[in-house]
């Protein structure tokens, strides 16, 4: 502590003050308390200019003549950190004595010990400052301090000029020279106090020199091609960037923040509960105490919070939207008290990245590199080195806290929550967890579960996309992580829809009207805390759609959630039982929210507000909405404490997502399987239905027919072409549980694809549609075959086909049509059918084979291939396909997206070409991916070469081409599987 004293005479309040500033660079902006010792006055101020008018005004007797304030005056300044020091500052009345301007110790030992630096902390401190307020845009910063430099210029030059006027006036009485007077008139010279800082690289430069700034590193992720147009001839390019993000080395960061005055005693003092048996932070938590602790006990652990969110930085609903959106990962040591942690300078930015990277490289792109810091903390701490600590402590990962959908995109879990399998606590089904109330715990998630649904690799089956890299950390995995979302559970979740659906039911009832409800809202009175959290008008529309938004924000509603009882409760029949269901959210809410509780009874008290009786819940609720009411999306209402059984799983469902068969009218039957995800994925277009339903949530009528198509015939394969109501029923329903977005809301959901025959109506749906016309088909190609198969020209080698019968020959051919796997049977039933093969081409052409045997082209599975010859080609096809020339406009990664491999085989040559201009660009594409070349001969040489690195066919279109450079140009003498003759005549040439 420092205590200063000074006996005045004149100007001693102001002496006192400069000194304190000058001195011991004590001002307004250092926050340093201040304690008032004159007369036992012990007054304590926090802000220089308070403490000045104190002395002023209480302490000076005459206000109005600060000269004639006389009499001791005593300071103490707390906080400081600075060991006792006593000054005394001894100034005479310059009116009584013989002393000159030049004899004024006190101005001398200010003036010679006024240090720059003081002065440069107070302006980088108010550009600092001022730079931090977001309400005010950057270039308006910068330009509030151009404006205050030009002040300060004015008000020295203006100093400057009067102090000549008034030295020049007692020039003569005082006997000075004129080289005394200039050498006052110099210290006004270089007075631009903005001088050294006037610029963002100055200003960057002098906190690095003050170790004040940790500048981000700008880590590369990968290279992409944009757009850009030459400003010089306007002609579009597209110029290879680098995709970058921004991060901030968390060691560095770590370290500033630990090491800053204070902060130490506060971590360390958190590390004792204050209160035994009390639950007030999360070092009296279960989580922490089974976490083994890191190397060296005696080193405090720092626990970290790891929160990601996502913002529009332009107007959300403007034009640009999403252009400009960022990701936004942060830290926050939990070891502060608690309500340093909400402040939001406590919340420290680790990095930045664009949303639309990010979507492209995925979420462990910045992970890892947060992964590899905090990994290098866990091995070797972090060394401090501050007056309050020396030594090593150990950071480390805690929680990674965020919203539901920030939460599942950095812990791996679905990104969606229409997923069947979208929790991240528990494996739960998407329609079960529509109408479940409480936790089950055999479907709880844990390590052995989570590492064999990793293996899986199945998002539909399992709800999760990937391990996360922060799996990788030795002592954190992401099933621990306990984190929940409570804005947006409770109070933008549960809270709204059950405040909507209670006043609803009350109002129905009579107890109060919708207009007596805003009227108490609108004058109830919410206090000074609660003031800026008055909760809006309630509408009726927003009554009628209890799902849909509430028009207040989180605030607003835990305000109302609050004061509803008050505002509101004398309207209420004691009985209710409505009332009691907003009572009992209400000391959730409580129990929730609650800065400490009481650990003896937690679990007592948790187990009596989450409980619901069942009977009595169910009746309410239904009472209060329709059954399409349901909870928003991500809302994880069963993983609450004490709301833990055993409820079985439902007989209409099994936990492996495949669907029960019920028992039909003739008796029970044996149940019946049908995968339908792994019967789709047999073909490439099956694969592409399942991409397509799970990406929109609808079925296409093309889908459809490709969805039905693979069905039926997997299902004539198994049961042949007249299958029973029960196979066909069963069939049905396993297609709504693989593709939950295809149930229908009546009846039993699976109506649309099958419905069983009654008395007097027949069977119906698109499985029973498809199913006829199959059977159509196989009578009219069965008599058509054997109408014009030539007679005498049956072949004399009898074989497996001639065996085979019509039934048999079309189930394979359908099969075939929809299937690739298993190639074993694809095989077996491509032979077996080769001789009807041969018939239908000499009967009827190849082409109208092709469309029956698609399969027909595919390498060994043909007996009867096709005769020699190219087929219609033209030339622009041709060239195309070696070379496609576009536009400069174009997006070369739109285009590179927009490829269907089908059509355009890769490796080919892109040449982006202005006619106008003549700019032309060149780049070579293969999986997708753009390689720019300098030259269009260095591009073909490039792709030329990647045929035969990768080994890679040529495309048809253009295998002319390529067998002409291969064999003329680089005159490479490697076996051609199938010269094409024009090559031959050219090099015969």
């Amino acid at each position: 502590m420092l205590q200063v004293s000074g006996y005045i005479t004149m100007a001693s309040v102001e002496a006192l003050l400069g000194h304190l500033k000058y001195i011991h660079g004590i001002h307004s902006g250092t926050g340093t308390k201040l304690v008032c010792m004159q007369d036992n006055c012990y007054a304590t101020f926090n802000k220089v200019f308070c403490f000045k008018r104190h002395l002023l005004e209480i302490h000076c007797r005459e206000e109005t003549n600060v000269s004639n304030c006389h009499g001791e005056v005593h300071a103490i300044v707390a906080g400081t950190g600075q060991p006792e020091m006593p000054a005394v500052c001894n100034i005479e009345d310059s009116s009584g004595g013989d002393n000159d301007i030049g004899d004024m110790d006190l101005d001398e030992q200010i003036e010679e010990d006024m240090d720059v630096d003081v002065i440069s902390d107070a302006i980088i401190t108010f550009i600092a400052t001022l730079k931090s307020y977001n309400s005010i845009p950057y270039s308006a910063s910068n330009e509030i301090v151009n404006q205050v430099r030009e002040l300060l210029k004015t008000v020295v030059m203006t100093l400057k000029k009067k102090t000549e006027k008034k030295l020049k006036a007692f020039q003569t009485e005082l006997g000075w020279k004129d080289n005394q007077v200039q050498e006052i008139l110099n210290c006004f010279q270089g007075m631009d106090l903005f001088a050294e800082l006037s610029s963002e690289y100055k200003q960057i430069k002098y906190l690095k020199l003050k170790n004040a700034l940790v500048l981000p590193e700008e880590k590369i992720i990968g290279q992409n091609f944009q757009s850009e147009v030459n400003r010089n001839d306007g002609v579009a390019m597209q110029v290879l960037k680098n995709d970058t993000y921004q991060y901030v080395p968390l060691s560095k960061l770590l370290k500033r923040i630990l090491e800053q005055p204070g902060v130490m005693p506060l971590i360390l003092q958190q590390c004792i509960t204050p209160i035994p048996g009390e639950i007030a932070t999360f070092l009296d938590g279960k989580l922490v105490k089974k976490q083994p602790p890191i190397g060296d006990t005696n080193c405090p652990e720092i626990k970290l919070l790891l929160y990601s969110d996502e913002f529009e930085t332009a107007n959300p609903l403007g034009s640009k939207k999403c252009m400009h959106k960022l990701c936004a990962f942060y830290i926050n040591i939990l070891n502060l008290p608690q309500d340093l942690q909400c402040n939001l300078n406590n919340i420290h930015l680790l990095a930045l990245v664009k949303s639309a990277i990010l979507s492209e490289y995925g979420m462990d792109t910045v992970l890892y590199q947060i992964k590899e810091d905090l990994h290098v903390l866990y091995e070797h701490g972090l060394e401090l080195n501050c007056p309050d600590y020396a030594g090593i402590v150990k950071p480390k990962l805690f929680q990674v806290i965020g919203d539901n959908l920030g939460l599942h995109n950095m812990l791996g879990f679905a990104g969606s929550f229409s997923a069947n399998y979208y929790c991240r606590f528990c494996k739960v089904h998407r329609m079960r967890a529509e109408i479940l109330l409480q936790e089950e715990c055999n479907l709880l998630r844990n390590k052995i579960s989570y590492e064999t649904d990793i293996a899986e690799n199945n998002l539909s089956t399992t709800g999760l996309s990937r391990s996360s890299v922060l799996n990788e950390l030795p002592y954190y995995h992401v099933l621990e992580n306990a984190s929940v979302d409570v804005m947006h559970d409770i109070f933008e979740g549960i809270a709204p829809l059950e405040v909507k659906l209670i006043l609803k039911q009350l109002i129905d009832n009579g107890s109060f009207t919708l207009e007596e409800i805003n009227e108490r809202i609108s004058s109830f009175s919410y206090g000074f805390t609660d003031k800026r959290n008055q909760p809006t008008l309630i509408h009726q529309n927003s009554l009628r759609n209890p799902s849909g938004s509430s028009g207040q924000t989180a605030s607003q509603m835990m305000c109302l959630v609050f004061t509803l009882p008050l505002i509101i409760g004398d309207k209420v029949m004691v009985d209710s039982d409505v009332w009691e269901l907003l009572l009992m959210l209400l000391d959730i809410i409580k129990l929730v929210m609650s800065r400490t509780v009481d650990s003896n009874t937690t679990s007592n008290d948790c187990n009596a507000a989450f409980y619901v009786k069942p009977s009595s819940e169910d009746d309410i609720t239904i009472e209060m909405g329709p059954p399409s009411t349901s909870m928003p999306d991500g809302t994880k209402v069963p993983h609450s404490p004490g709301s833990r059984t055993t409820d079985p799983v439902s007989s209409e469902e099994s936990p492996s997502g495949e669907s029960s068969s019920s028992a039909s009218s003739d008796g029970f039957q044996p149940r019946i399987y049908f995968d339908v995800i792994n019967i789709l994925k047999l073909s490439a277009r099956g694969q592409s239905v399942i991409t397509s339903i799970r990406k929109d949530g609808l079925l296409t009528p093309s889908n459809r027919r490709i969805l039905v198509a693979s069905c039926v015939a997997e299902l004539v394969l198994r049961f042949g072409h007249k299958p029973s109501s029960f196979q066909k029923e069963s069939l049905a329903k396993a297609v709504v549980v693989a593709f939950p977005c295809l149930k229908d809301s009546r009846g039993r959901g699976h109506e649309a694809f099958y419905t069983k025959g009654t008395s007097g109506r027949p069977a119906s749906g698109w499985l029973e549609e498809h199913l006829k016309y199959s059977r159509k088909r196989v009578k009219k190609y069965s008599t058509t075959e054997e109408a014009t198969s030539p007679e005498g020209k049956h072949d004399t080698d009898e074989d497996t086909a001639d065996s085979v019968s019509e039934e048999d020959t079309q189930k394979m051919k359908t099969w075939l049509q929809h299937n690739e796997q298993p190639r074993a049977t694809m095989e077996e039933y491509m032979l077996k059918t080769a001789k009807r093969r041969q018939r239908l081409i000499k009967s009827r052409g190849f082409k109208e084979a092709l469309v029956e045997y698609p399969k027909i082209l595919l390498p060994g599975m043909s007996r009867h291939k096709r005769k020699k010859g190219r087929g219609s080609m033209s030339v622009s096809a041709g060239v195309k396909a070696f070379i496609d020339i576009r536009s400069n406009v174009t997006n070369i990664k739109s285009f590179c997206g927009d490829i269907d491999e089908t059509v355009h085989p890769q490796p080919f040559t892109v040449v982006l070409w202005d006619l106008k201009q003549k700019s032309r660009q060149f780049f070579v594409l293969i999986e997708r991916k753009a390689l720019p070349a300098t030259s269009l001969l260095k591009a073909i040489d490039t792709c030329f070469k990647m045929h035969f690195v990768f080994d890679i066919e040529y495309q048809p279109d253009c295998e002319a081409s390529w067998q002409f450079l291969q064999s003329i140009i680089y005159e490479l003498n490697t076996a051609i599987t199938k010269e094409i003759s024009s090559v031959k005549a050219f090099r015969a040439y």
